[in-house]
């Protein structure tokens, strides 16, 4: 009888320790990237070691949340995305300028964080991959990063792989994925004589056999001729760097440009200089290496930023000729987000999704 009573005891001390260490848990994180795997619990996720949105911002969830769908796995490839005949799958892109994930709340004088408003809209619009500008890296002043990995987490719709570049400011962009992330780096890294103010992501992505090449950008904000002329710049910059770097398989490769293109004026967005033809044409003559931006071309009236003093389209996804065949209207999304609190907006920005179908191997 005694032995019981001290197995007993013991078993009540080895619970109670463990309760303990998995609520003290997020305070002892490191400020690096995350990476939550499909069979890690969210509780095992750790925050990062010093967060000033933590100590000084209120946290206000979404209303609801919803039961966790799976995470792909090689015979389940995603929910969001089905077969669309032999070898091919369709596959949701994003792109967002999440504005920090946090607002100041002017009523109540705090700054309130959004991770999970932001969570709750990438679930809703079940998205495979999302490329965000206006991110704070973990080592950054923010600290997004691993807050958001969290919230996806918590909200069911967990994306396991991230790929970070801090762009020493504020501003600084990341690649969130449900599928492994085989390549990362900085691209296009601004020198002291180059106009444009931060470097760009790139990231190769897996999808059942197939590299997708993805390029995320924030392009020189405002509307005065430097910056316009920033922009263009840095356009005709990206231009030559991926004919240089798909040399000879422009028009073969699966890629995909995505950002914050600020294309706040005329000179942006028509004429043969502007800096979306830019993109689009890559700099060259052959118009089999021209890419499609698809909001701008189904949906060029459709406003990706909002706010109170005006609206325009600043955000594109662009895609190149062997992956824009067959590609309209019903392709390309520009979503708003799930509603902040109050009368506080998830983002001035809306979430733009490419739903695209992987040609057959």
């Amino acid at each position: 009888m005694k032995f019981r009573s001290a197995a007993t005891a013991c078993l009540i001390v080895l619970a109670v320790a463990a309760v303990l260490g998995l609520a003290i848990l997020p305070f002892f994180g490191h400020g690096g990237t995350v990476r939550i795997y499909a069979d890690q619990a969210p509780g095992a996720v750790s925050a990062p070691e010093s967060d000033p949105l933590v100590s000084t911002t209120r946290v206000v969830p979404p209303a609801t949340t919803p039961a966790a769908p799976e995470l792909p796995t090689a015979t389940n490839p995603s929910p969001a995305a089905e077969a669309k005949g032999k070898n091919q799958a369709l596959i949701r892109v994003g792109s967002w300028n999440v504005r920090d994930c946090a607002a100041w709340d002017e009523a109540a004088k705090e700054r309130i964080a959004l991770h999970d408003y932001v969570a709750a809209t990438i679930r809703d619009a079940k998205v495979d991959m999302v490329l965000f500008q206006e991110i704070q890296s973990d080592e950054g002043k923010g600290g997004d990063i691993a807050l958001l990995s969290v919230a996806l987490a918590k909200q069911g719709w967990a994306m396991p792989y991230t790929a970070v570049v801090n762009a020493k400011g504020e501003d600084d962009l990341a690649l969130f994925s449900r599928y492994k992330i085989g390549a990362e780096e900085k691209v296009l890294e601004p020198s002291a004589s180059d106009p444009w103010p931060r470097p760009g992501i790139y990231a190769r992505v897996e999808v059942a056999g197939t590299s997708l090449h993805l390029y995320g950008f924030h392009f020189k904000a405002m509307g005065d001729e430097k910056s316009e002329a920033a922009r263009k710049a840095q356009a005709l910059a990206l231009a030559r760097s991926l004919a240089k770097r798909h040399e000879g398989s422009l028009d073969t490769d699966r890629i995909i440009l995505a950002g914050d293109f600020n294309t706040a004026n005329p000179g942006d967005l028509g004429g043969a200089d502007s800096t979306l033809s830019t993109l689009c044409s890559l700099g060259d003559q052959d118009p089999g290496n021209d890419f499609l931006a698809l909001n701008y071309q189904f949906h060029p009236n459709t406003p990706s930023f909002v706010d109170s003093r005006y609206e325009s389209v600043l955000d594109h996804i662009l895609v190149s000729p062997s992956l824009a065949a067959g590609m309209g209207g019903d392709s390309i999304h520009i979503i708003e987000a799930v509603k902040g609190p109050g009368t506080i907006p998830t983002s001035d920005h809306r979430l733009l999704l490419a739903e695209i179908v992987l040609p057959e191997r």
